[in-house]
């Protein structure tokens, strides 16, 4: 007879609103990056939609756009548990290096003139190197995952509250790493830039060891990629997405949405 596995637990991978960086296209000092007003509305309809459930955690990234959505969501929640927000460095966005403070047309230029089309292997000078992204995101990961597995709650609702570049690079990574079963991961639609306040929700479960079947790890978990890139909540206003919007209608940044590549 199987044993029976505990409930899965729900992780919500959301990027921060709309922020004043976004509005103005520039890489700004991410200590001065605050949401935007559009931003604040985003954030304002993430944390009412996202009240639905019970969200037992609440982590962020130490940027004050990002702990500005974490406090959005934490403000809404409809939980009777005393919720505090969490913040990691190991969340913040990639330091993009020589291009703080420019523009992201500046950094598109750059990439094209380095004669590269992907976005995850472009190396400005002074600019974190994307794997080293992956890590400390997927480190991170892993550590809220070994938490839950000491939990005395049937089942755990965490919200990690982080960056596009960030989140993508630790999609990336979850998928590729071979530690996880994944189930409904679409990387067509998947593997993207998330928009502002949009999110994608996974539940973790534990798989159970089966020495018959050689593709089960002892200890392997499952990922099942419940939501992609939902931005439902935000109704009218995702169309206004600037870095999102900015890829899609620029010429010469057309490579900006494309260039993640698998």
């Amino acid at each position: 007879m199987a044993r029976s596995l505990p409930q899965p637990h729900v992780i919500y991978l959301t990027r921060h609103g709309e922020s004043v960086g976004n509005v103005k296209k520039i890489f700004l000092d991410p200590e001065e990056d605050v949401l935007s007003k559009s931003g604040e509305l985003q954030v304002e309809l993430l944390g009412k939609y996202l009240s639905r459930e019970k969200i037992t955690r609440v982590y962020s990234s130490d940027y004050p756009r990002a702990i500005q959505t974490a406090n959005a969501i934490v403000r809404h929640s409809a939980n009777m548990v005393q919720l505090d927000v969490k913040t990691d460095v190991r969340l913040r966005e990639r330091n993009i290096g020589v291009f703080e403070g420019k523009s992201y047309r500046e950094a598109i230029e750059g990439l094209l003139k380095s004669g590269g089309g992907d976005l995850m292997a472009f190396n400005p000078e002074g600019a974190e190197k994307m794997k080293d992204v992956g890590a400390r995101m997927n480190s991170f990961f892993k550590e809220v995952c070994l938490d839950l597995d000491k939990s005395e709650r049937e089942q755990e609702v965490v919200v990690i509250v982080s960056h596009s570049f960030a989140l993508i690079k630790l999609v990336d990574t979850l998928t590729k790493s071979g530690t996880y079963r994944l189930a409904h991961w679409d990387q067509n639609r998947g593997y993207k830039l998330l928009r502002n306040a949009s999110f994608i929700k996974i539940s973790v479960g534990s798989l159970e060891d089966n020495v018959e079947d050689l593709s089960t790890l002892p200890g392997q978990r499952k990922l099942d990629f419940l939501n992609l890139h939902e931005t439902e909540h935000l109704r009218g206003l995702v169309e206004n997405d600037t870095l999102v919007k900015f890829t899609q209608t620029s010429s010469e940044a057309k490579a900006f949405s494309g260039c993640i590549q698998s």
